[in-house]
């Protein structure tokens, strides 16, 4: 039987294959898209190498949060401690934000 994972206990890391740039007061995320299929589809459709996703003050803040050590419901409790109702409902928010960012391998578990 398998064991149910608590999504709140897990422990996110950046990902090796991003780039953080802080501009002003947001952070920018930016890679590379270099598998074979991505290139052929660069010069096709004539797209750039390289992604740029300028992220909102949400998501900039959770950024910082993730530093290889503290897990989502901590980095949750923070976020609700700094910017309070305007990350409300907190958990659910922050859940669908981080699976997202796993799903396009910008953070590792």
């Amino acid at each position: 039987m398998k064991k149910e994972v608590n999504f709140l206990e897990m422990v996110p890391k950046m990902s090796d294959k991003i780039e953080l740039e802080k501009k002003g007061e947001f952070i920018t995320i930016s890679y590379e898209r270099s598998t074979f299929i991505d290139k052929v589809f660069n010069f096709i459709f004539r797209k750039p190498a390289k992604i740029y996703i300028e992220l909102d003050d949400i998501g900039t803040k959770v950024f910082e949060l993730i530093d290889g050590n503290r897990n989502i419901g901590e980095i949750c409790t923070l976020l609700e401690q700094d910017l309070g109702d305007k990350v409300h409902p907190v958990i659910q928010r922050t859940t669908q934000f981080m699976a997202s960012l796993r799903r396009n391998g910008f953070i590792i578990f």
